[in-house]
């Protein structure tokens, strides 16, 4: 009995078949919808290819609205924003019928639709907080954090070279631990070259560990990038 495509579709074909239409002039109008599907059985196939792509809208926006976070539920929006139109301009190849009447109460929600796509990445998290929801290069602020996380290692072996190169220390290296985050190790041999800027962290049996202006900002940033991603 129940041949639809979408989960909206389902229950509304439940919700007739549990309380039939009495109005004549309704059940008159969807058996000639019914008429138009049957005579044009290309069309129909057609337009339940695009009835695919719609989601559970109906209980998308429930949950949207409880403040259920959920970046799945924002792609749903989308998915079924982008079907509309393919689903209007098929619904109006049946010009002067009432399956072509349904198109006109259809709209494409256009802004909406383009800052969805704009917005959100192709493959969506379950979770916000797991990363990944905002499209590369739809924010300055968010571009520029994410890559401080994937462009950490290449940053800091450029510093490690450009300090060995400032200082003269060939062996001077840049390195991290959970206890003191990252630092300048420097050999004791070498600590007479150590500029005025350094500042010392932590002395060691063989080496002393430093840290610059330069270096604990690039720390504090890159620390803190994956708590701000989220809750950019």
């Amino acid at each position: 009995m129940d041949g639809s495509v979408t989960a909206p579709g389902a229950r509304l074909l439940e919700r007739w078949l549990c309380a039939p239409e009495l109005n004549l002039i309704e059940v008159h109008r969807r058996q000639d919808c019914v008429a138009e599907f049957v005579a044009g059985p290309g069309l129909s196939t057609e337009l339940q290819k695009h009835l695919k792509g719609i989601r559970d809208i109906e209980r998308i926006l429930g949950r949207l609205q409880n403040r259920l976070r959920n970046p799945r539920e924002l792609g749903g929006v989308r998915d079924t924003l982008t079907a509309l139109p393919a689903i209007s301009a098929t619904l109006l190849e049946f010009p002067d019928t009432p399956v072509a009447a349904i198109a006109e109460r259809i709209h494409d929600f256009e802004p909406l639709s383009e800052l969805l796509n704009r917005g959100l990445a192709d493959e969506l998290p379950g979770k916000i907080d797991d990363g990944g929801t905002i499209r590369d290069g739809f924010d300055p602020e968010l571009d520029r954090i994410r890559g401080l996380t994937r462009d950490s290692q290449q940053w800091l072996s450029e510093f490690e070279l450009a300090e060995q190169a400032r200082t003269g220390i060939k062996n001077l290296r840049i390195r991290f631990n959970g206890a003191f985050g990252y630092f300048i190790e420097v050999t004791k041999s070498n600590v007479a070259l150590v500029p005025d800027d350094y500042v010392r962290k932590q002395t060691m049996k063989n080496a002393e560990r430093y840290t610059t202006s330069v270096l604990k900002e690039r720390e504090r940033e890159i620390l803190n990038a994956e708590a701000e991603i989220p809750q950019l």
